[in-house]
């Protein structure tokens, strides 16, 4: 039984078993119990969610070098596209609903950071990093730290990766004003004026 859901591909019938014992439990008790932080089950689901999270990314990051090996950018692009989409999902949601959201892209947060962070690691170390002769022992390292930084920022309640952001955004900014990238408002209006 456990085994069937590792030889297999097509394991939708896990998520619709999954979604009902969420949301339609006897006195919703699985979702009282998914709520709780530091319950035992609610940790095993993270695990197993960061599991997947991570293991999908390095696999879409060497399905990326095996195809175009040429494209230095893409498995950041897949990082971003991993990582970001539930929030694209809510922006379309929101806008069938005429609700004005904007989408990832336009607002990047720390889920873009993760997935551009994790996913140029694993490229660099498993790939670059010494020919890509460690890729094994790199995969289940960062796959431990990732599993294991989720475990954390469930448990203490932060985002480590909204830090990075913020930092990361602030030296763009300040780096778009020095080299005057972007729209300069004050240059607008002057071209507009004349």
């Amino acid at each position: 039984p456990v085994y069937y859901l590792t030889a297999r591909w097509d394991y939708t019938w896990v998520h619709v078993i999954a979604y009902l014992l969420t949301y339609w439990s006897p006195r919703d008790l699985v979702f009282r119990v998914l709520r709780n932080p530091r319950h035992p089950f609610r940790l095993l689901c993270l695990a197993a969610d960061s599991f997947d999270g991570i293991t999908s990314l390095c696999g879409l990051v060497d399905l990326a070098r095996r195809k175009f090996p040429a494209n230095k950018l893409l498995p950041a692009m897949l990082g971003v596209a991993l990582t970001s989409s539930s929030g694209f999902w809510r922006a379309l949601d929101a806008r069938s609903r005429g609700l004005q959201q904007k989408t990832p892209l336009a607002t990047p947060g720390s889920g873009m950071t993760r997935g551009v962070l994790w996913a140029l690691l694993y490229w660099y170390l498993g790939h670059g990093f010494m020919g890509g002769k460690q890729r094994n022992k790199v995969l289940v390292s960062l796959t431990v730290l990732w599993v294991a930084l989720d475990l954390f920022e469930d448990a203490v309640g932060v985002d480590m990766h909204a830090a990075i952001q913020r930092r990361a955004a602030a030296c763009l900014t300040a780096l778009a004003r020095r080299c005057s990238l972007g729209p300069q408002d004050s240059c607008s209006r002057s071209t507009l004026a004349a």
